[in-house]
């Protein structure tokens, strides 16, 4: 337990894994009915119809969940390659921003598909 809470790699990406899945979890489970600013999967795109918005809480939801769950095997597997601490956190984060930037890519790519522009 204490190399999990010593380890800024591993600490970054189970912490970050674990609310991704749970939120997606919350989405997937009890989307919003309507389109709105505060609750959801909220781009342009996302908002330009109900169906529009429906289908991108549905996909973007099971999105987090995939992506916390592929945050947390990769957290769990840090703890057997030994980093030094400052790269350890810095690649956490880059790794953590490039999962939200493929799960922005794939929802936004598959509304483009389902709706056109």
């Amino acid at each position: 337990m204490e190399a999990l809470l010593t380890n800024p790699w591993t600490l970054t990406l189970v912490l970050t894994g674990v609310i991704f899945a749970i939120s997606g979890t919350i989405l997937w489970k009890y989307p919003p009915k309507n389109i709105n600013w505060l609750y959801g999967y909220r781009t342009a795109r996302s908002m330009k119809s109900q169906e529009c918005w429906d289908f991108a809480q549905t996909y973007a939801a099971r999105g987090m969940v995939w992506v916390g769950g592929i945050q947390l095997v990769l957290g769990l597997a840090g703890l057997q390659f030994p980093m030094h601490p400052g790269w350890a956190a810095f690649l956490a984060i880059v790794v953590m921003c490039l999962m939200i930037g493929v799960l922005l890519f794939r929802v936004e790519h598959a509304l483009k598909a389902r709706f056109g522009t």
